[in-house]
């Protein structure tokens, strides 16, 4: 497979399509302060009906450096906790924008433990409803993560095409 061909590939695979940015696309919902940065609370809009958590981490002494994109399955309220990987980068200076895709933190099934269908420990209902809506999870979640990234570079000082990014864990299935 051609290197350039490979983008195509994927969003053929996943059923991809570029998400539509909403009329409202984000709210602000507060700020947290700690020791060595703010923490900014948003709500992004997705494609569907629902809001994807957001939190911008604000060092009061910034390294200059493009703000990180961080995606973790344990979510992003456990990535924050101190001396977690989150909380480092920001008492370093870096910006790092955090957020909680499909099945991820707050968009995880919650008090729902499990479905009624699995494999080795892992709920098959997110799998079959991809099936019934022709929109397969990993499709989905790129789409949130499509739209976390133009919130972020709606309102991040540096704007730019390049971003870093940390993914942590099994976020794409």
């Amino acid at each position: 497979v051609v290197a350039t061909a490979l983008p195509q590939i994927v969003k053929n695979l996943t059923s991809y399509q570029v998400p539509q940015t909403p009329k409202e696309a984000f709210i602000f919902s507060g700020r947290i302060h700690r020791e060595q940065y703010a923490i900014e609370k948003y709500l992004v809009k997705s494609a569907g009906n629902y809001y994807i958590p957001v939190l911008w981490l604000k060092p009061l002494q910034s390294n200059g450096k493009q703000p990180v994109l961080y995606f973790d399955e344990i979510g992003k309220e456990k990535a924050l906790a101190l001396g977690e990987t989150v909380d480092l980068l920001a008492q370093k200076g870096q910006e790092v924008i955090l957020a909680d895709i499909s099945s991820t933190g707050e968009l995880a099934d919650g008090y729902m433990k499990g479905g009624d269908a699995k494999i080795d420990g892992t709920s098959l209902n997110l799998w079959y409803a991809g099936i019934l809506t022709n929109q397969p999870l990993v499709g989905v979640r790129m789409q949130e993560i499509e739209l976390v990234r133009r919130f972020a570079h709606q309102l991040t000082a540096k704007p730019t095409t390049n971003w870093q990014v940390i993914a942590k864990g099994n976020i794409t299935a």
